[in-house]
């Protein structure tokens, strides 16, 4: 076996080693998988992305970016005024009322 030495940012390799941890699995695991499948797709195993500030490890951006649409969906609804007849409304009433809205 080859050994393989690295200079990395002590916190980077805490939070990485726990993420690992958590996955069953140990830094040397995690590295021999990313490279394996490096070499087997001959390229990066995942698309480079910048995550936004306060990124904590184990809660991906994507989650993150699913409930902020969501918390903005919440009151976009929430600023919606809605006629007192709303209930009397088929679904077609009310997609015309907001496209009307919309205009």
């Amino acid at each position: 076996m080859a050994k393989l030495t690295m200079n990395i940012d002590p916190e980077l390799k805490a939070d990485a080693a726990a993420l690992f941890e958590d996955m069953g699995l140990n830094m040397t695991t995690a590295v021999t998988m990313f490279l394996k499948q490096s070499v087997r797709d001959g390229m990066l195993p995942f698309q480079p992305s910048s995550y936004p500030t306060g990124f904590k490890v184990g809660y991906p951006k994507r989650r993150m970016d699913h409930e902020k649409m969501i918390e903005e969906a919440k009151a976009d609804i929430a600023s919606v005024k809605l006629p007192s007849h709303i209930g009397q409304l088929t679904p077609v009433d009310v997609k015309e009322e907001l496209a009307h809205r919309a205009e």
